[in-house]
């Protein structure tokens, strides 16, 4: 595992027509995981100016100094889940692909 630098909701880096095809590009799928000690603490975090200009609350995390991990996995990458829509539509999509839910 490593660490994140950023998140972004723009690609990661820029992208430069003559040179797209020489960076691989990830997509991020976050979930995350906290100590207490942290979750009782972030809280009193102050947002962020990048935190605010992204609208990602990661970044309040990583300019607080803090550390995310991130890992890459290997597998099928669903759309997120921020609504109880959202998940509605994911479990159908699930159970259409025959996935344990």
């Amino acid at each position: 595992l490593d660490n994140a630098l950023y998140f972004s909701r723009s690609p990661i880096p820029n992208i430069q027509p003559d040179r797209v095809n020489k960076i691989s590009f990830l997509k991020h799928i976050g979930l995350y995981a906290f100590r207490c000690e942290f979750l009782h603490r972030y809280p009193c975090l102050p947002e962020s100016d990048l935190e605010k200009q992204e609208s990602l609350e990661q970044l309040r995390v990583l300019e607080a100094g803090e550390r995310i991990k991130i890992g890459i996995v290997n597998g099928p990458c669903y759309p997120g889940v921020d609504t109880p829509a959202d998940l509605a539509a994911l479990v159908k999509m699930m159970k259409s692909e025959k996935i344990d839910t």
